[in-house]
C-alpha cells in the first residue's frame, strides 16, 4: 500500500524571476517557470502571468 498516494491541494506563487514556490502538503520547494507550467496545465507565457495560484483536489503520486 502507498500511504503517500491521494488527493490534496497544491498552491502556486510566483516569486520573480521565473522562479515559483510550489507547497504541496504542507512541503516547500521551488521549481522553475516550465514546471510551474506543468503543474498549471498552460503555457510557459501564461504561467508568467500568474502571481498565486491554489489548485484543490490535486492527484498527488
Amino acid at each position: 500500500m502507498e500511504f503517500w498516494k491521494g488527493r490534496s491541494t497544491v498552491t502556486i506563487e510566483n516569486r520573480g524571476f521565473n522562479q515559483f514556490w510550489v507547497d504541496k502538503d504542507g512541503v516547500k520547494y521551488a521549481v522553475g517557470v516550465a514546471e510551474a507550467a506543468r503543474l498549471l496545465e498552460c503555457s510557459v507565457e501564461e504561467a508568467r502571468r500568474v502571481t498565486f495560484a491554489t489548485l484543490q483536489d490535486v492527484e498527488v503520486a
